[in-house]
């Protein structure tokens, strides 16, 4: 979760690790650096757009667009296998790459 609140705040859960800590992390910062938090009682907030530009941070941080096309390059080119070169999960990167492909990174 990430509070803003006179500057911005994250918690994680004391039952996270590894990969998924990390994933979760990046996520919550990218709500930080975008500015990205929201009311979740408020009517005009938009909850989605602050999530996809979470991710969006996350994905660049995690799976930097440039890595991955050189991974490309030197043949690795299954989800799997660009996961465990980058340290994240198999769903995080799938995400990552459908992200990448959309906006034409790939």
């Amino acid at each position: 979760m990430t509070l803003d609140y006179d500057g911005s705040f994250i918690a994680l859960s004391k039952a996270l690790h590894g990969v998924e800590e990390k994933e979760i992390a990046a996520h919550e910062l990218g709500h930080c650096e975008y500015c990205g938090t929201y009311n979740r009682y408020s009517p005009f907030d938009i909850s989605a757009k602050a999530e996809r530009r979470a991710d969006k941070w996350a994905y660049h941080k995690l799976v930097p667009p440039g890595e991955l096309r050189e991974a490309f390059k030197m043949g690795v080119v299954e989800a799997w296998e660009l996961a465990e070169r980058f340290e994240v999960s198999d769903e995080f990167m799938v995400r990552a790459l459908e992200y990448y492909r959309g906006v034409g990174v790939l």
